[in-house]
């Protein structure tokens, strides 16, 4: 749950890897430039302590996402500190449509819920995690 990363760089590395080890993306080098050069079009930090990293690749075997929490670190330079990182890896080669407008939606809903940020922040499992993303222990 909790990231060691001290900058963005790092925590796009840090949870890329997270899906790597849980197979949903392919290779992880290709995957991490696509995230960074997403990022250098437009900041993916959405206020409230919230950063949504994404792209779209044919290195994501299987759509997900990857959650961590920071102590707070600068994402971009007039950015507030991040506390929360979400990654979304969406994959281009799964037919489904508008799969990343409705991903980034649920996600983005989330994140302005105080009430869930506040989950976030005092959850003691990854069970109490995932039970705000809905999703059940496997």
């Amino acid at each position: 749950m909790s990231l060691d990363a001290k900058n963005k760089h790092e925590a796009i590395k840090e949870l890329s890897l997270m899906l790597k080890e849980t197979g949903k993306i392919d290779n992880l080098k290709n995957f991490i430039n696509e995230i960074n050069k997403r990022e250098e079009i437009l900041s993916t930090y959405c206020g409230h302590g919230v950063a949504i990293p994404h792209c779209e690749s044919t290195e994501v075997l299987e759509s997900g996402f990857a959650f961590g929490r920071s102590n707070g670190l600068i994402w971009d330079k007039n950015d507030d500190s991040v506390f929360f990182i979400i990654l979304l890896a969406i994959s281009k080669i799964e037919k489904t449509e508008n799969l990343h407008i409705e991903m980034m939606s649920k996600i983005a809903s989330l994140a302005l819920d105080e009430k869930i940020r506040k989950q976030w922040k005092d959850s003691k499992s990854i069970t109490e995690i995932k039970n705000t993303f809905k999703i059940e222990d496997e």
